[in-house]
């Protein structure tokens, strides 16, 4: 029943990650300039953060034809819940420079398996099939996010210390989406695409930037 198709990544592969983890002592100013208010002001500063980069989690699909109720998404007529799949018709990956929004892969390459209301029997005798699309065939939108703190150690007596912390997630307010619709829904017959579908479209992104600030007296 082409159970080969439904071998494939795991849904949370990453294919390349990496991880940077950094802290940095800036230089006091006060080796330049020997002025109580630039040690004060300028002295004892910690740069550090987290940057992250990750390529895309695996794309998976399945389909919903509409004008049927003989199956859908989710129908099982192997016993085994195989469900259906696509015909994958063509390359259904777009070149970096291509992808938008609006259409992240290429959705022409996949078509219904189906013409018609498909059962066990019409499977058994060939007029219909659950269709040819690999278990996953593309990755989603990958991770390039920078988390960037910025730190003050301001003494106050002998043993008390005044820890003052400006911290930015996602400094850069890069917009990372997160969610590609990989649900299509077409209309029988003629296999189109139903109106109001988001097959193919970004759906959802990662937080955009978020500031933080904190004072902490140490003692």
């Amino acid at each position: 029943m082409g159970r080969e198709f439904d071998y494939g990544e795991a849904t949370y592969d990453r294919t390349h990650v990496v991880a940077i983890n950094y802290m940095w002592d800036i230089p006091k100013a006060s080796r330049l300039v020997n002025n109580l208010i630039v040690k004060r002001v300028l002295d004892d500063w910690q740069l550090a953060g987290i940057a992250r980069f990750a390529s895309g989690a695996p794309l998976s699909i399945k389909g919903i034809v509409l004008g049927t109720g003989a199956i859908n998404g989710g129908t099982d007529l192997t016993g085994g819940g195989d469900g259906w799949r696509p015909a994958l018709i063509g390359n259904p990956n777009l070149p970096g420079d291509k992808r938008t929004v609006e259409e992240y892969f290429n959705t022409a390459a996949f078509a219904p398996p189906i013409t018609a209301p498909c059962s066990a029997a019409s499977l058994a005798s060939g007029t219909c099939f659950l269709g040819n699309t690999p278990a996953t065939w593309g990755r989603g939108p990958g991770i390039h996010n920078w988390n960037i703190g910025l730190y003050k150690n301001i003494p106050i007596r002998e043993r008390v210390t005044m820890r003052f912390r400006a911290e930015a997630y996602n400094a850069f307010n890069h917009t990372q989406f997160s969610t590609v619709d990989t649900t299509p829904k077409w209309n029988l017959p003629g296999g189109t695409l139903a109106t109001g579908t988001q097959f193919g479209q970004v759906t959802a992104a990662r937080d955009p930037r978020i500031l933080q600030f904190a004072v902490r007296v140490e003692f």
